[in-house]
């Protein structure tokens, strides 16, 4: 039900279906037919208004929220780069989203981009970029990146994106777009035992939202084998964010404290390099309005450098999210693969 004036539209569900596909068969498999989770379902709700779903257990109202959420989703990413000079390397990327629900595949990701990093010595890097969709006019932007490291334990980054790629899906599928300026700094010791980590990015939307992230994490190893490391992380974040009526999550102020666990297994094998990482945190997060909440996640990775040219990671995981005081399960799978040449 729905309840509220008749104020604007802010979401708007036309036609949604969600199919789950059933297949037949172990190596070469086909559909054989598919079970509708959801079939031809719309409603809209305007400012103000509250909508609730009514249904037994199984009929579907969790897919519904899941999809209008997009919290399935892909992304792939792949990248060369191949030295042109001493100090001066050049690159080519392109990196994919998918959305499940046709609806929202105007907010797919894809973008090429084309850079140079160059080295000034070894302290200071300089990373230009301009990137394009390949398939849209007037998507086009410039990603400058300026590194520092004074010693070998600190590094610090300034960025400027005119294009940000770290946007929500459905503020893209809705055409909007955003301006995002980063700055970062980390510390190493050089025993590798602790670590530590503070940024603040600023997002500068196209719909008049304007959305400031703090985060800062610190860690230690407690145990460092030949074949296992075992580090804990105390983690902090904080966002706000100027415009109210957005069509994607948009708390006014939030904020988040927490635990991350991470176990890195460092394998032999015949590459150059083979370690995968399990993830596991919990937090407490809270919105303004709507309480605090604990939320928790899982996160496994493999990452393999095959030789000094040739390097992949592949990682998948699960978040208990929440949006507006309600839980969500997010699930989430990706790649990354990069080649020097």
């Amino acid at each position: 039900m729905a309840t509220g004036s008749n104020g604007e539209i802010i979401l708007e569900v036309k036609n949604l279906r969600k199919y789950f596909p059933i297949t037949k068969g172990f190596i070469f498999q086909r559909q054989v037919g598919a079970v509708k989770a959801v079939d031809d379902i719309s409603f809209f709700i305007r400012k103000g208004e509250t909508l609730g779903l009514v249904g037994e257990s199984g009929c579907g109202k969790t897919t519904i929220g899941k999809a209008v959420l997009q919290l399935l989703r892909g992304q792939a990413a792949i990248e060369g780069s191949a030295r042109i000079a001493d100090a001066t390397r050049l690159y080519a990327r392109y990196r994919f989203t998918r959305a499940t629900e046709s609806q929202y595949q105007a907010g797919d990701l894809n973008r090429v981009g084309v850079g140079l990093r160059y080295r000034f010595d070894e302290r200071l890097h300089l990373d230009q970029e301009f990137s394009a969709d390949p398939g849209e006019s007037g998507q086009g932007g410039a990603t400058t990146r300026v590194q520092f490291e004074p010693r070998d334990a600190w590094h610090f980054l300034a960025a400027y994106a005119s294009f940000s790629e770290a946007i929500p899906l459905r503020a893209r599928a809705a055409g909007i777009d955003a301006r995002q300026w980063t700055a970062e700094a980390a510390y190493e010791r050089r025993d590798y035992r602790w670590e530590s980590l503070a940024s603040m990015n600023y997002f500068d939307f196209s719909d008049s939202n304007q959305r400031t992230v703090f985060y800062v994490t610190a860690g230690y190893a407690y145990e460092m084998r030949a074949h296992r490391e075992q580090r804990l992380f105390l983690e902090w974040s904080q966002s706000r964010n100027t415009f109210d009526s957005a069509v994607y999550f948009n708390p006014a102020r939030d904020n988040s404290l927490g635990l991350m666990h991470r176990t890195d297994f460092v394998y032999d094998s015949r590459y150059r390099r083979h370690v995968d990482h399990l993830w596991l945190g919990v937090n407490a997060y809270s919105q303004e309005g709507f309480g605090t909440h604990g939320r928790w996640s899982v996160r496994y990775e493999q990452d393999y450098d095959f030789d000094e040219s040739r390097a992949l990671v592949v990682g998948t995981g699960v978040a208990r999210n929440v949006y507006d005081g309600k839980y969500e399960t997010e699930a989430r799978l990706y790649l990354n693969y990069h080649q020097r040449f």
